[in-house]
């Protein structure tokens, strides 16, 4: 029996009929809140059935290991094998998550215009805060590694005779010394949590390439922005050209990897302080939307290195103040 290929478009086509269901149905609620829950939470179901266990999603806040908080995170990915559990509220599924467990935040808006783009900049901004001031309080102090060399000093060796002997040959062992040296050790330390602005429609007017100019001078911004409606931003690196690549033409990343045009994408904005440092792919097909939205957000989380740290001590260091 003949058995028919997949066909990811009709996959991705019934995943965006789910969206478009969930948003039609919340419209005929009254309250925001009834009509931003259930479109938060479609969102964060479509992430928890496509992504492998290892990443789960919550919504709720980021606290790092001062105690800082972040403003209210609509999704809030994060490392569920080792993550603590720290529930607000069960109904909601709404946690306390430290930042050294997460990977990234999604900001869910229904209608994307000016004011809600702002609303959403300023909640990366408040995960961006969080991180700087803790990669600067609890900076690791440098270490390193001795080992033993063996060394000598050399004026003017005969370049003939050196290449005709080896070293020890051409020069005599008595020469030679032995040092102990320090080399920095080389550490992993973890990156910054990505950030996504998620929308099912753009405002009147509201267009990708508006809101790409917007973000121009912003110091917090985000890796991308996803309108179901529209398309998507994507930010610009060599590996998200390859990828934006690799899907419109149905190729494998790998054939990008010395892709003149991806060299000469990247020196351009190298060059050009005024270039865009997005990708911009308009679309009003949800599914196309959707496709691109989940193969640069895996690219996004395999980029992601997180810290080592005790998970305990959180209990002693979010103690309320005894006085």
């Amino acid at each position: 029996m003949k058995t028919e290929n997949p066909n990811f478009d009709d996959l991705f086509e019934a995943v965006s009929k789910e969206f478009e269901t969930a948003f039609i149905r919340s419209a005929q609620s009254i309250r925001p809140d009834e009509k931003g829950g259930p479109r938060e939470e479609q969102l964060r179901q479509f992430l928890k059935d496509w992504l492998p266990q290892q990443y789960d999603v919550t919504n709720g806040y980021v606290i790092n290991r001062n105690r800082e908080i972040s403003r209210q995170c609509d999704v809030i990915f994060y490392n569920s094998l080792v993550c603590p559990k720290f529930v607000l509220d069960k109904t909601t599924d709404r946690r306390l998550v430290p930042l050294a467990d997460i990977y990234g935040t999604i900001e869910v808006k229904s209608t994307l215009g000016e004011n809600e783009l702002a609303d959403a900049l300023e909640k990366i901004e408040s995960v961006d805060k969080l991180f700087l001031m803790d990669s600067s309080m609890y900076a690791k102090p440098v270490e390193y590694d001795e080992f033993k060399v063996q060394a000598v000093e050399i004026e003017k060796p005969d370049r003939w005779a050196y290449s005709r002997k080896s070293s020890h040959d051409y020069i005599p062992d008595e020469q030679w010394q032995h040092y102990q040296v320090r080399q920095e050790k080389i550490t992993q330390n973890r990156t910054p949590p990505f950030s996504i602005i998620f929308t099912y429609k753009l405002a009147k007017k509201f267009t990708l390439e508006v809101i790409e100019n917007s973000l121009k001078d912003k110091k917090h911004f985000p890796d991308a922005v996803v309108a179901l409606d529209s398309g998507i931003l994507m930010h610009f690196s060599q590996k998200a050209f390859k990828r934006y690549k690799s899907l419109k033409n149905g190729k494998p990343i790998d054939e990008y990897q010395h892709d003149p045009e991806v060299l000469l994408a990247f020196f351009d904005r190298m060059s050009d302080p005024a270039a865009s440092h997005y990708i911009v792919e308009n679309s009003d097909k949800q599914r196309e939307t959707l496709l691109f939205f989940y193969a640069f957000l895996f690219d996004l989380l395999d980029a992601q290195r997180l810290s080592d740290y005790i998970h305990t001590d959180l209990l002693a260091v979010w103690r309320k103040d005894s006085k």
